[in-house]
């Protein structure tokens, strides 16, 4: 203790007797509160997390990295080369493949043979009872690649469908489905509770959420909520910064400064609550500069991002400063206390009329 006052004496004996403490202590906030106007209104790059339920996701696959999926009981109606210029019949309320457009590039497994032993060396019929064979489960590994489209549709009571096609007109590799090329415009089937056997699939790509509400508009998004994270002052990693509640209907993407898209990742999930409408989706793009574009019924498109005042809520170095400038002020002035007035000499002072004549 006897170290910390002499310490503060010491402190206070170097300040300059005929500067006011107070005005020390304004100088100080006033630096320190510009210093932090300047910091938090600096842009920032963003990480943002989408959270929707949906009946519609649009991605362009990114990546150099081919990205496969291993999904139960799907099928491909493999579009023709021929025609792929025509469009195709609506297939969402019957997933069949329709011979006009399409082939069926899934053959139907051959029928078990009889290998219980039905029928006798002598040819007479085994009359022991015969147990049917259970089929197994078909998992079909589809793998996609840079440039590939994909629409993922879902219809209420029906399958999950994936429209497929390419950025370029003639791509140099195509996707694939158990190996075979999936042409341009063809159709991926799979029933939703794929999803639940395989828990989730992944896909690395620019992602447009739902659709724009125009007349007769289906597969549309139909809620969900966004997070938007930034790396601040005092945080280890990127901190939680603001949040929001997308609305049914709303047409959500996330763009660059410039307006393009840019990549995310995202995971494709069976919904969360029991219903018979839409799939989960859980989007998280890198840290960058970035915002959420938003296009709702009745208002005007709107790009979603931060401002300082959200940075400086949700940061807790002006805390920490207001802290220490607390403890500042409170540590001068029992400085001033414990030294006292500045000492005054004694001496008289001379008045105008003492002195000499000249």
């Amino acid at each position: 203790m006897n170290i910390f006052v002499k310490r503060l004496k010491a402190v206070a004996r170097t300040l300059p007797g005929d500067i006011p403490l107070e005005r020390i202590l304004r100088l100080v906030i006033l630096a320190v509160f510009v210093g932090v106007v300047v910091y938090y209104a600096i842009g920032r790059k963003q990480s943002f997390t989408l959270y929707a339920t949906t009946n519609s996701v649009a991605v362009n696959v990114t990546g150099d990295d081919p990205q496969d999926w291993e999904l139960a009981d799907a099928s491909l109606c493999l579009r023709k080369t021929e025609d792929v210029t025509s469009k195709p019949e609506t297939l969402a309320a019957n997933p069949q493949c329709s011979p006009s457009f399409f082939v069926n590039a899934v053959e139907p497994p051959p029928e078990a043979e009889d290998t219980d032993g039905s029928e006798d060396t002598d040819g007479s019929e085994d009359t022991a009872a015969k147990t049917p064979a259970v089929p197994e489960q078909a998992f079909f590994e589809i793998t996609w690649v840079e440039g590939t489209r994909l629409v993922i549709n879902h219809t209420a009571g029906g399958p999950m469908t994936v429209d497929v096609t390419y950025e370029k007109p003639e791509p140099k590799n195509f996707s694939t489905f158990d190996g075979i090329p999936i042409t341009p415009n063809s159709v991926l089937f799979f029933p939703r509770s794929s999803l639940a056997t395989t828990e989730a699939v992944f896909l690395k790509g620019r992602v447009q959420v739902g659709n724009p509400v125009k007349s007769r508009t289906s597969f549309l998004l139909l809620n969900g909520s966004y997070e938007i994270r930034e790396r601040l002052g005092l945080s280890s990693g990127p901190t939680l910064i603001a949040k929001g509640t997308l609305l049914p209907g709303d047409f959500v993407s996330l763009v660059d400064r410039q307006g393009a898209e840019i990549p995310t990742q995202m995971v494709l999930m069976p919904p969360a609550r029991t219903s018979d409408r839409g799939f989960d989706i859980v989007a998280t793009s890198p840290l960058r500069h970035s915002a959420l574009l938003v296009d709702r019924i009745g208002a005007a498109r709107t790009e979603i991002t931060t401002r300082w005042m959200d940075r400086l809520a949700s940061d807790a170095l002006p805390l920490a400063l207001s802290i220490f400038l607390g403890l500042l002020g409170a540590s001068l002035g029992i400085a001033k206390s414990l030294v006292g007035p500045a000492p005054q000499s004694n001496a008289p002072k001379q008045s105008p009329s003492d002195k000499a004549p000249l």
